[in-house]
């Protein structure tokens, strides 16, 4: 299928029922890879992504409300179908669903799916929400999680923060020092708390620059990465990165066998959604350019070992995004692209080896294996960056007549800044793997003045991850009380959001450290959010601990069950229960045993009167 016969069907998608903005989609590639693995690979590729194409866990939309929600959802047949489309949150013990009324339905007869536009009605709850769509009496349903977020209205002033190279699976984050990291030296413990960190400073966004495998077992690997950003809790626009997009082959099958058992980018599109695609959010133009794009053959390796690691985008994706940046430039809007590899190379000049789409030499595989082990030192073949230099030129030609302000890197592991013209390119440092220390960088915008903030200064770009700790005590959602200490072994204060999941009063709820901004009713609970200061603390391994409490006002805890509510059944001067809870005493430990025993001894009479008729 043409990738222009999508792009008509997106536009009607925009412009459904004349609205001036819908949702956060812009452009979408091709989603026919959710029906069939391409003709190279030795099998089925098992995935995540079954019918809904968009949104989805690595593609979210971003709706306020009085927006629809535009759906694409395969279903490989025409009918008259009636599908029912709901927003569930999952995360944390008050959990809730939200189902959303139809606008329209469409089938598109160039990628055979169904375009279903939803509205967000004004009472729907800010939130992330997993997806669900089912066909009403029929088998067809998919789920996408944490790929809707509902916000009141899309703000002026936001922060969005850019991570890259979690790389689940690497041994070498095991061996990292992370020597800023209070909280753990496991790479997965820290990834699971740079999410709850992250949640904390409630962006409006995440923009993730690959490698979230390492490429050893891809199959394990993708299912590690998505159970990890199903969970996430704030949306994520995620790429690929060369771990992520090796095509791989075995030791023993090298030589002379040509069929690939399997292809990381494959991968990506089943678990993941598509390899490249823009959004907008108010006035800015993102954009996720896949730079490991190419051949398989290009993108071959040897388990691990690969001997094109570096970036190069390919003719078809260059051309959608000359075509892409010169709409949201003649739309006024300012553009951010986010991607893994550098283009600029090494300060410009292509580094490392390359072999355009062809397989490499055996004595080169050999080489690269001996400078991993560390057993060679072959200087030629390390630190790729950008492999194919006209695609590095042309992108960098692409940014420069377009209105880009930011580029995004990930790949290299630390912090690093560079600018060309009025350009920033930034590289941020790795989540969990080897290299500089763990973290995330943030980026505060307001109005169209994007600032990039920095931690300490140059020397330390990143927020250090694992150092920003949350201790609740009591938030299930059962208690009057709750409270959570937040520990900040930063050196600087950080405001954040907090949520307490509490039961539902009429009367109202109070803060102390923080303020309420919203209360989310649902049924008898509620999700009170809070913001708060984090104080800095004085090292990492001593933290400022704030601590946050909310009382649900003239809440009474309801009566356990088969005691009276209030009671303390401890010994007391009062010798024991009163009123309802003595007569519940009496009656269990006087009043039934009688009634017992007397059933008893009538019983063995009539038995005797039997017995002696």
């Amino acid at each position: 299928m043409k990738r222009s016969s999508l792009a008509l069907a997106l536009a009607a998608v925009l412009l459904a029922g004349g609205l001036a903005r819908a949702d956060s989609l812009s452009s979408i590639p091709d989603p026919g890879y959710s029906v069939l693995p391409p003709d190279a690979l030795s099998g089925p590729v098992p995935g995540k992504i079954d019918r809904i194409v968009y949104p989805t866990i690595g593609f979210p939309s971003i709706v306020s409300h009085g927006d629809t929600l535009s759906v694409l959802f395969l279903l490989g047949r025409r009918s008259r179908p009636a599908f029912r489309v709901t927003l569930r949150r999952t995360l944390g013990p008050v959990q809730n669903e939200e189902p959303l009324p139809l606008q329209q339905v469409a089938y598109e007869t160039s990628w055979k799916g169904y375009r279903i536009v939803a509205q967000i009605p004004d009472g729907t709850p800010p939130d992330m929400y997993d997806l669900v769509v089912r066909e009403v009496n029929a088998d067809a349903l998919d789920i996408q999680p944490n790929a809707v977020k509902v916000m009141d209205e899309i703000p002026e002033k936001f922060r969005f923060i850019h991570i890259a190279d979690s790389q689940q699976g690497d041994p070498r984050g095991i061996l990292s020092p992370a020597n800023l990291n209070a909280f753990s030296t496991d790479p997965n413990e820290t990834l699971d708390q740079e999410l709850k960190e992250i949640r904390y400073l409630d962006p409006a966004f995440t923009v993730l620059s690959g490698d979230l495998m390492f490429g050893i077992d891809y199959y394990t690997e993708y299912e590690m990465a998505h159970g990890l950003w199903a969970r996430a809790g704030f949306p994520v626009f995620m790429v690929p990165g060369n771990h992520d997009g090796y095509a791989t082959t075995k030791v023993y099958q090298y030589r002379g066998i040509r069929a690939l058992p399997k292809d990381g980018l494959e991968y990506w599109r089943r678990y993941f959604g598509p390899l490249y695609y823009s959004f907008d959010f108010g006035r800015y133009h993102f954009v996720a350019v896949n730079s490991y794009s190419g051949e398989p053959s290009r993108r071959e390796s040897v388990n691990i070992v690969v001997l094109n690691y570096g970036g190069e985008v390919d003719r078809e994706q260059m051309e959608w995004l000359s075509r892409d940046l010169a709409a949201a430039t003649a739309a006024g809007k300012q553009s951010i692209l986010f991607m893994h590899h550098n283009p600029r190379g090494r300060l410009g000049r292509p580094g490392g080896p390359y072999v355009p789409n062809v397989p490499f030499e055996w004595e080169t595989v050999k080489k690269l294996l001996e400078n991993y082990l560390g057993t060679g030192n072959y200087e030629d073949l390390k630190g790729q960056s950008w492999n194919d230099e006209a695609s590095g030129k042309g992108l960098l030609e692409l940014v420069a007549k377009n209105s880009v302000s930011h580029v995004l890197i990930g790949h290299i592991h630390r912090d690093a800044l560079g600018q060309v013209g009025n350009v920033q390119f930034i590289e941020t440092t790795t989540m969990s793997s080897s290299g500089q220390y763990w973290g995330y960088r943030l980026f505060e915008v307001d109005g169209g003045d994007v600032r990039r903030v920095d931690y300490e200064g140059t020397a330390r770009q990143s927020i250090p991850a694992g150092n920003l700790l949350l201790h609740p005590e009591g938030n299930s959602g059962t208690k009057g009380k709750v409270t959570i200490d937040v520990a900040n072994g930063l050196s600087r204060a950080m405001d954040g959001k907090l949520e307490f999941y509490m039961p539902w009063t009429r009367s109202g709820y109070a803060a102390n450290g923080g303020q309420i901004v919203d209360i989310v009713r649902v049924e008898e609970k509620a999700i009170v959010n809070v913001t708060t200061n984090a104080a800095p603390g004085p090292s990492f391994t001593n933290p400022t601990v704030t601590t946050v409490e909310v009382t649900a006002k003239g809440f009474v805890p309801p009566p356990v069950p088969g005691c009276s509510q209030g009671v303390d059944f401890r010994r007391s001067s009062g010798g024991g229960p009163s009123g309802p809870a003595a007569v519940a005493a009496l009656l269990w430990f006087f009043v039934l045993p009688a009634a017992v025993w007397l059933a008893g001894r009538r019983l063995a009479r009539a038995r005797a009167a039997r017995a002696t008729a």
